[in-house]
C-alpha cells in the first residue's frame, strides 16, 4: 500500500478530485459563494453550498446570474461594491453585515479572496460568510462589564489602587488623588512602599503578604501625612486580585474617616471630659476608681471643694465664677505631683486620684 500511493499524482488521479470538492463545499458549516469576474464590476453566481442557498435565498437559477438579476437592491449594491474593491486591490478582504430578524440580530463576517490567473486577473471571488453573532455579543458582553468595572472604579468615591505581585502599583482611580494629593502619573510603576508612613511600613508589609496568601485584610482608623503635609485617618482594606486561579496582585481600597474619627473624638471628649476646665468628668473618676480597686492598685483620694463658690457667682455672674474655676484648674495641674489624675467632680469640686501611694 505505501508503494502503491508513494506518488502524490498516481494517489490523485485514482480519486475524482470534483466529487471531494463538492462534498467539502457541501461539508463546510461557513456559506460559500463562488462568483465569476467578467469584468471589473459585474460578478456572475458559479457555486454556492446549500447553506449559502438558505442564507441567501437562493436557488440553482441564480447560477450565471449577477447580484442585481437575484438579490434586493440595496443588498446587490453593497455586494457589487465589496467584490469590486477586491478584484481592484487584488487582495483579500473583510466586511460585516448585520440581518435583523424576528428572533434579533444576526451579526456575519464576510471574507472575500480574489483567485488570479497567471497574468495576475482576477477570474473568480471566493466568499466565506460566517455567522459571528455569537463572538458578537460575547465581546459585547465583555465591553459592558469592562465599562462597568470601570465605572465602578473612576467614579468611586474611595481611592482604589492595583499593585502586583511585588508592589509595583498599576492602577490608581482619580479618588487616590482627592484624598491622598498623589495622581496616578505619580504612582505609576513606583512601588506602594514609598507612600506608607514609616510607623505603619512594618504593619503594611504582614497585611501585603497575607493578602498575597489569598486572605483579605484591614486596617481601620490610621493617621496618614497627605502629600501637603496635613494629617488625615484613614481606614484601608485589600483584596486579593486572581486571575485564572492565581494571585497576581491586590487591590487596596481606602476611605478617608477623617471626618468620622474627629466626630468619635469630639463625643468621646463631650462624654469624658469637662467642657470648661478641660479636665475629665465625674464619669471618668469613677471609670478610673473602678480600675484601681479591680487591679488592686495603692492610691491616695483627694477631694477638693471652693467653700462659698456660689458667692462668686451671686456677685460677679457666672462668666467671672468660670473664670475662677479655670484657674483653680490651672494652679492643680501644675502641681508636680508624680502618677496625679485630677478630674472635676461637679460644680466647684474636683478629685485627685495618686497612683502608688504607700
Amino acid at each position: 500500500m505505501k508503494e502503491e500511493y508513494s506518488n502524490q499524482n498516481t494517489f490523485l488521479s485514482m480519486i475524482d478530485m470534483d466529487l471531494i470538492r463538492q462534498g467539502l463545499l457541501h461539508a463546510i458549516q461557513d456559506l460559500v459563494f463562488i462568483l465569476k469576474v467578467i469584468d471589473n464590476e459585474t460578478f456572475q453566481y458559479m457555486y454556492v453550498n446549500k447553506i449559502g442557498m438558505d442564507y441567501a435565498r437562493l436557488s440553482e437559477e441564480c447560477y450565471g446570474k449577477t447580484f442585481a438579476e437575484v438579490l434586493p437592491k440595496d443588498i446587490a449594491g453593497i455586494l457589487q461594491r465589496q467584490y469590486a474593491k477586491v478584484v481592484r486591490e487584488a487582495k483579500a478582504h473583510t466586511f460585516c453585515d448585520v440581518v435583523n430578524l424576528p428572533k434579533g440580530e444576526i451579526h456575519y463576517e464576510s471574507s472575500l479572496n480574489p483567485v488570479c490567473d497567471e497574468e495576475g486577473i482576477c477570474q473568480f471571488v471566493i466568499c466565506i460568510t460566517r455567522d459571528i453573532t455569537a463572538q458578537i455579543e460575547e465581546k459585547t458582553e465583555i465591553e459592558e462589564k469592562q465599562m462597568l468595572f470601570k465605572s465602578l472604579l473612576e467614579y468611586n468615591n474611595d481611592s482604589i489602587i492595583s499593585i502586583d505581585s511585588i508592589g509595583r502599583v498599576t492602577y490608581a482611580n482619580p479618588a487616590t488623588y482627592e484624598i491622598f494629593g498623589y495622581r496616578y502619573e505619580e504612582l505609576n510603576n513606583k512601588f506602594i512602599f514609598e507612600f506608607i508612613n514609616k510607623e505603619y511600613e512594618k504593619d503594611f508589609q504582614i497585611i501585603f503578604k497575607g493578602s498575597m496568601q489569598g486572605k483579605a485584610k484591614q486596617i481601620v482608623s490610621k493617621k496618614y501625612v497627605h502629600k501637603e503635609g496635613y494629617e488625615l485617618y484613614i481606614s484601608l482594606r485589600t483584596i486579593p486580585i486572581i486571575v485564572n486561579g492565581e494571585i497576581v496582585g491586590i487591590y487596596i481600597v481606602t476611605r478617608d474617616v477623617t471626618r468620622q474619627v474627629l466626630n468619635e473624638m469630639r463625643t468621646e471628649y463631650l462624654a469624658y471630659y469637662d467642657q470648661l476646665t478641660g479636665l475629665m468628668n465625674r464619669i471618668s473618676c469613677t471609670n478610673k476608681l473602678n480600675t484601681f480597686l479591680n487591679e488592686s492598685v495603692n492610691f491616695a483620694l483627694v477631694f477638693i471643694d471652693l467653700d462659698e463658690f456660689h458667692r462668686i457667682n451671686d456677685t460677679f455672674g457666672h462668666k467671672e465664677g468660670d473664670k475662677v474655676l479655670q484657674k483653680v484648674t490651672e494652679c492643680l495641674s501644675n502641681l508636680k505631683i508624680e502618677d496625679m489624675h485630677l478630674f472635676r467632680e461637679h460644680d466647684d469640686q474636683f478629685v485627685m486620684l495618686i497612683e502608688n501611694i504607700t
